[in-house]
């Protein structure tokens, strides 16, 4: 099993734990580092596929982690009882899905301290809805796989932050802060992708909703610049 930098980041991220929900733990890789590093005393392992439980529950036996590990079929936070597990990873999912996950259960998701969330894209709906359903972002950091395909990984837990500039919806106020040395890449990338939105809309009909959109995008480019500009001069 080849281990990314992704799942590296995101088995770094996660607390000293009792219990962890790996949420769609596909291979099992993640589940069985827990263990193996003794960050959690226990795993719960589930995924929506069955093909994909079925190489979890191989790493499983291979690696002799059957008093450590289980594994449950189910969607999102539904293989969960209330109070069950003290951390939880949703990661791989779009974001806008890892809302819906947390927003179907959230008698469950209420009862769990910290939450390892990993958007595949979609990450500003993301943001929007912790930001406005009681959760904090305690952590963020970024991960290049090369082809321009860069990772957010989030530290969540619970309460209520004010936010003092739309910009932190787009680019995290944490990953700001932390200075990493892939955020002058990962601003030029997001960027180029509202640039290349923008002429798209540029041929478009000029419609209300279109307006709209052109408006904002460009807004955000012009902050995005800014804080490019800011972080090149530190």
């Amino acid at each position: 099993m080849i281990q990314t930098d992704r799942m590296k980041t995101i088995i770094d991220c996660v607390p000293k734990s009792h219990t962890v929900a790996d949420i769609g733990a596909d291979h099992g890789y993640v589940s069985a580092s827990l263990i193996e590093k003794g960050i959690a005393k226990y795993v719960i392992a589930s995924d929506i596929s069955p093909n994909s439980l079925k190489k979890t529950q191989g790493l499983i036996r291979q690696r002799g982690l059957e008093d450590y590990i289980a594994t449950r079929m189910g969607y999102g936070l539904s293989v969960l009882a209330e109070h069950e597990a003290d951390t939880a990873i949703i990661a791989g999912l779009g974001g806008v899905l890892i809302s819906e996950i947390l927003d179907r259960d959230i008698h469950i998701a209420k009862t769990i301290d910290t939450f390892i969330l990993q958007p595949m894209q979609w990450v500003r709906p993301l943001r929007e809805y912790l930001f406005n359903n009681g959760y904090k972002i305690d952590d963020e950091r970024l991960v290049y796989e090369g082809e321009d395909k860069y990772y957010v990984i989030m530290k969540v837990t619970h309460g209520y932050v004010e936010i003092s500039d739309d910009m932190y919806y787009y680019l995290g106020e944490k990953l700001i802060k932390n200075r990493c040395n892939l955020l002058l890449g990962y601003i030029l990338h997001k960027i180029k992708l509202r640039e290349h939105v923008l002429k798209g809309l540029a041929k478009s009909k000029d419609k209300k909703e279109i307006k709209l959109k052109k408006t904002r995008l460009e807004g955000e480019v012009i902050r995005l610049k800014e804080v490019f500009d800011e972080v090149s001069k530190d």
